[in-house]
């Protein structure tokens, strides 16, 4: 019980410590949202803060990908995309079949099969790493803020990623450059 309550009196924290400097700006603040989309519901609570935020005009949702090896964790996420009106927000999924944790969701499944989404099945996404490549690249230099949910998995794939067709830079260059 103690954890539950650490976990819902952190997340407005860093919400507030990482994004209010950034927010106060009189732009949105591009944001790619990486998170362990299964684990518990903090996940949909902070989807939901950054719609907020977008809705408010403080952020610009640029994606979202999912760091856990559960096929319906990126469907449920586009399922709550879609529920605040935004169906098209890129989401990329961890490898189900390769390393990371692998995570279980009764509520992702739910999701996944009962509200619209444009996935359906994980198995589908996109790779999470091209896709935060494929974006980073499209974006003004020193821009973009990360909001990492749980595991940094993602994060240190694309840092480790190599040159491919949305940028020459390495991962790690990239992230120097956009983020």
């Amino acid at each position: 019980m103690h954890q539950i309550r650490t976990v819902w009196i952190a997340l407005p924290i860093v919400f507030g410590f990482v994004l209010g400097p950034a927010l106060a700006a009189s732009a949105p603040v591009p944001i790619l949202l990486d998170t362990d989309m299964a684990s518990d519901c903090d996940d949909a609570g902070a989807v939901a803060i950054l719609h907020v935020l977008a809705d408010r005009g403080e952020a610009d949702i640029l994606g979202m990908g999912t760091c856990v090896r559960n096929r319906w964790a990126a469907p449920a996420l586009d399922a709550i995309n879609t529920y605040y009106g935004r169906p098209d927000i890129p989401i990329g999924a961890i490898n189900v079949n390769g390393p990371g944790l692998a995570r279980d969701s009764v509520y992702d499944e739910y999701l996944a099969k009962n509200y619209p989404n444009r996935l359906k099945d994980g198995l589908k996404a996109p790779e999470v790493v091209s896709v935060y490549r494929k974006i980073l690249a499209r974006q003004p230099d020193h821009s973009v803020v990360f909001v990492a949910i749980g595991w940094l998995t993602n994060l240190q794939n694309l840092l480790e990623s190599a040159p491919d067709r949305s940028s020459h830079l390495s991962g790690r260059d990239l992230v120097a450059a956009k983020v």
